[in-house]
This record gives structure tokens, C-alpha cells and sequence, in this order.
């Protein structure tokens, strides 16, 4: 007789683990959404012209424009994709080598894919949380088409390379956002670029006695959330 009802009641304490269990599922499955957004900002370059001196990173800014899309599993945690074009310059004589003469004048496209994570819950349901910071991280494809200055002489341990170009990159960053509306929100980043060669320039030198190029870029985006 005892058989019986200890199995009624294992039967029992199982389907409320999977009705449990079922309702956790569709709770976070509601709780998934989608963004899209756009982005200004700026790009700046570090290689064999431009050294990191703040006051030449300064002049020498140039606009960055790009498309965001991101798949948001989690209120914390999305998957994304994101395209950009921007312009990379820089030139010797802001970095304390004007008889050199060389100059970096980059058009450059991205197209990258990336994780974000989130510290607070942020997104679908959850107005609580008006504001978030976040970081991110991922890679994918460099288009670059380097212009060369005529009046500059190359020494022979120099390569030039003046057409265009397709390279791989990894960059991350983070920032935050901040919610204007049900379904809106802005976002405030910075970005660094690790750049898997170094010809950003159009020039390399023979023996590659130098590092990788780098890139870091500043934005400011608007995004829309799609429930």
C-alpha cells in the first residue's frame, strides 16, 4: 500500500519541477528582444606614423558612421553585428617627424561581430534600471584603401601597398546606456582595434620590425529596442 503513494508523490514532485521548470523557460524566452541601432563617432590611428600623443590624436580625428543589430538572449547578455566607415589620418609633422614627410590618409570599413555584457539588467521589462554599463568584444573585417603622398620618399626598406586591401581585426570596449523612452535608448563607447597586419599606412617595412596597427574609436549611438 505504501508503494503506491510513495510514487503518486515522486509522480507529483516531478511534474512540478517541469511546470517550474516550463514557466522559467517562457519567462526568459519573454524576456529576449531585439535593437537596432546607429552610430556617430570617431577614429583615430596608432602605427609607424602616429605615436599616441594626445594633442596630435586631437587634430587629427576623423568622423566614423556605422549600423548596429543585436540579438539580446538575456536582459545582461546579446550577440551582434555592426558595420562602419571612417577615415584614419595622421601625418609626421604632428609627431615630431617633419623631414620624413609621411602621412597616413586611410578610408576604412568594418564589418564585425561581437558579445556584449551588460552589469545590470537592462532592456525588455526592465524600465527599473534607466541606465547600464556595458562591455564588449569580438572580431571580423577590415576594407582599407591607403592613399599615398606623392611628395614623399619611401626608403628602399619600404613597401608600398597603394591600393585597396582586406585584413582580419579584434577589438573591444564598453560604456554605458542610457534609457529615453520605452523602447530607446542611448549609448556612449570606446572602442581599441587590434589589427591583424601593418600596411594601414600603405607602407610596411621589409623586414616587419614593427607591431600590428592599431585603431581606437569614440561613439555616440542612438538604438531602438524591437519587443
Amino acid at each position: 500500500m505504501k508503494m503506491p503513494d510513495l510514487k503518486g508523490k515522486l509522480f507529483s514532485v516531478l511534474g512540478m519541477l517541469l511546470c517550474f521548470a516550463g514557466a522559467e523557460l517562457k519567462a526568459q524566452k519573454q524576456l529576449r528582444y531585439r535593437d537596432f541601432g546607429v552610430q556617430i563617432g570617431t577614429l583615430t590611428h596608432v602605427g609607424d606614423v602616429a605615436g599616441g600623443d594626445p594633442a596630435a590624436v586631437i587634430k587629427e580625428l576623423r568622423p566614423k558612421f556605422g549600423l548596429m543589430y543585436r540579438y539580446h538572449f538575456k536582459p545582461w547578455f546579446g550577440l551582434g553585428v555592426e558595420g562602419s566607415y571612417g577615415k584614419v589620418f595622421a601625418e609626421d609633422s604632428n609627431h615630431g617627424n617633419p623631414k620624413r614627410n609621411y602621412q597616413v590618409d586611410t578610408d576604412v570599413l568594418q564589418l564585425n561581430g561581437f558579445i556584449e555584457l551588460s552589469f545590470k539588467k537592462f532592456g525588455k521589462y526592465q524600465r527599473q534600471n534607466s541606465w547600464t554599463f556595458f562591455v564588449k568584444g569580438g572580431g571580423g573585417l577590415v576594407f582599407y584603401d591607403p592613399e599615398l603622398r606623392e611628395d614623399a620618399r619611401y626608403g628602399s626598406n619600404i613597401i608600398l601597398y597603394p591600393n585597396a586591401y582586406t585584413g582580419m581585426q579584434m577589438y573591444g570596449g564598453g560604456g554605458f546606456k542610457i534609457r529615453t523612452g520605452y523602447s530607446s535608448f542611448v549609448s556612449i563607447d570606446a572602442t581599441g582595434h587590434l589589427l591583424l597586419f601593418d600596411n594601414l599606412e600603405g607602407w610596411e617595412y621589409k623586414k616587419n620590425n614593427t607591431g600590428n596597427d592599431m585603431m581606437a574609436s569614440f561613439n555616440v549611438g542612438y538604438t531602438w529596442m524591437i519587443f
